[in-house]
């Protein structure tokens, strides 16, 4: 219903299912349950918060550095190092 609700109205539900999203996916790392739909999740969370910061850099730069680093770590725990590093690396970059 969220990605409904979001499709439509992008600025006011996108925040809102980015953020259930991550929550989700937080929820799975932490479990160390299916880390590969959580880190589906992050991509998809990562997507539309790359969107809102084109419009509300100030608003949305934490959350996307927030997801960004929880991705890094899920990408480390299923062996894709080369693509943890490259986030890590922006991620400094960009502090």
């Amino acid at each position: 219903m969220c990605r409904r609700l979001a499709a439509g109205n992008a600025a006011d539900y996108g925040p809102k299912l980015a953020a259930s999203l991550n929550a989700w996916a937080w929820v799975r790392y932490e479990a160390q349950q299916d880390l590969s739909e959580a880190l589906r999740a992050t991509g998809e969370t990562v997507e539309i918060y790359r969107k809102l910061v084109q419009s509300a850099q100030t608003q949305f730069l934490a959350p996307l550095r927030e997801v960004l680093g929880l991705q890094a770590e899920l990408l480390l725990r299923l062996g894709h190092l080369r693509e943890a590093k490259d986030i890590r690396a922006w991620l400094a970059a960009n502090e």
